[in-house]
């Protein structure tokens, strides 16, 4: 059947970062094949390729209602005042002090306190363009928000989410300089006000808290942010970039040993043991690894050193991406928007140092959606329409059905990961009881039921 359509090129940085995102799962499939225990590489590389669909499909969702934009940030500004809120009220012991969490109050919904703060991050690009992109209500909404947000920051304690933030506002103030024309000086002030407005903030959190402790925690995280000194050694906040430091070392072991594929996708807390517990929170045996600390560590850890290096270069793809489009855009708004959103890749970046940004699905979300924006601003600009007479896809079905085998396959995992983690409490009771021959029965149990 023939009839005339539109046709899209696909522009190079396109057609490359499609090129690497599929050699990055393709690769790490390989390396899963070999590993000790395939099942959590299942889990990881399913949490990527649905990570990466999103963002196509979002791309899509954009490119046809780029007006959508506006208000995915002003829903992302409610979603942000919320969680930040939720972590306020913890802090002060208000409500939401009953949910479970792994660390130290606030977590606010996120259950950590170190994801509660890098979420809180990754959502300030969205609220920031709110501020810009509104007027009336939602301005004041979106200010109102970010200050909230700098409060709760400030509690959270967590010096990856500080950095990202100062990277969220430095990063889009020297891009919206160098390609905002004319730029707007007053935009100079406004910055200058936040920049007051948060050390305010900071110090009105510290100088009020009720509990004692936060002064002490805030200081000792910005001294080690600082360089720290010898005094210091002692410090909570040294102690705990020590236990990563050795964690660090002992995972580039780990990569040393395995440079090429890695130990597998979910590997690293299976492996990393046999490099010596000692110094580290888990020779008691009471704990388990969970996590590197440092997600550009752990990849290269699990997938190898090719691994490790598609990945980077899939996020170097989307920072580039946006600063074609940076430069190329016709509008301010569009340039603003583009200039807050590689703050938020930059943020993304540094938590990555740091911290384990990518965990959780919540996280993977306002990525994604901010890939997904820079994409598609960069295809708006570089991509060229044109009309042929094509002939039609027989086969116009097999995408929609990749998607939803995507999705099914995701779903069924994650109904897997519920019931592990339903099952992990009994197990722990089990243990503490010292009833070892009926955990290790139950544990055969359900490994022979479904995912061990």
């Amino acid at each position: 059947m023939q009839k005339n359509k539109a046709v899209y090129a696909l522009p190079l940085l396109a057609k490359l970062l499609l090129l690497v995102c599929g050699a990055f799962l393709v690769w790490s499939s390989m390396g899963v094949s070999g590993s000790i225990n395939a099942s959590l590489g299942i889990y990881e590389i399913a949490k990527y390729a649905l990570l990466f669909t999103f963002v196509l499909i979002c791309v899509g969702i954009i490119l046809q209602n780029a007006q959508l934009i506006a208000s995915l940030c002003k829903a992302i500004s409610i979603v942000m005042l919320l969680q930040a809120m939720a972590g306020i009220f913890q802090y002060h012991g208000v409500a939401f002090t009953e949910l479970p969490g792994a660390n130290a109050l606030p977590y606010g919904l996120m259950a950590n306190r170190n994801l509660f703060g890098s979420a809180l991050a990754f959502m300030l690009p969205f609220s920031v363009y709110a501020v810009y992109n509104s007027k009336g209500f939602w301005r004041i909404f979106s200010i109102s928000s970010l200050a909230v947000c700098a409060y709760a920051l400030v509690l959270s304690q967590t010096r990856s989410a500080w950095l990202g933030a100062v990277a969220v506002m430095l990063v889009s103030l020297l891009l919206s300089v160098l390609f905002i024309k004319p730029f707007n000086k007053k935009w100079l002030l406004w910055y200058g006000i936040a920049a007051v407005s948060i050390l305010a903030i900071g110090y009105i959190a510290v100088a009020t808290d009720t509990q004692g402790g936060l002064a002490k925690e805030v200081t000792e995280r910005v001294n080690s942010l600082a360089g720290g000194n010898a005094a210091d050694s002692a410090s909570g906040a040294a102690a705990n970039s020590n236990e990563r430091i050795k964690i660090w070392k002992k995972t580039l072991q780990v990569i040393k040993d395995n440079p090429v594929t890695g130990v597998g996708f979910g590997n690293w807390k299976v492996v990393v043991p046999k490099y010596g517990t000692s110094g580290t929170v888990w020779e008691t045996g009471k704990t388990v690894p969970d996590r590197v600390h440092n997600v550009y560590l752990q990849v290269i850890a699990e997938t190898g050193w090719l691994g490790g290096i598609l990945f980077i270069l899939i996020w170097l793809l989307v920072a580039g991406c946006g600063l074609v489009a940076l430069k190329k855009s016709a509008s301010n708004a569009q340039k603003f928007l583009i200039a807050v959103l590689l703050g938020g890749l930059a943020a993304f970046g540094i938590d990555c140092m740091f911290s384990f940004g990518i965990e959780r699905i919540e996280h993977t979300v306002l990525l994604g959606l901010m890939a997904a924006i820079l994409i598609a601003q960069y295809l708006q600009v570089t991509t060229k329409e044109k009309t042929e007479t094509t002939t039609a896809k027989k086969m116009p079905w097999l995408l929609p059905v990749c998607y939803m085998g995507l999705a099914a396959f995701c779903i069924f995992l994650g109904k897997e990961k519920y019931h592990f983690e339903k099952q992990l409490p009994i197990a722990n009771a089990y243990q503490k009881q010292g009833k070892i021959p009926k955990l290790l029965k139950r544990w055969k149990k359900e490994a022979a039921a479904g995912l061990p």
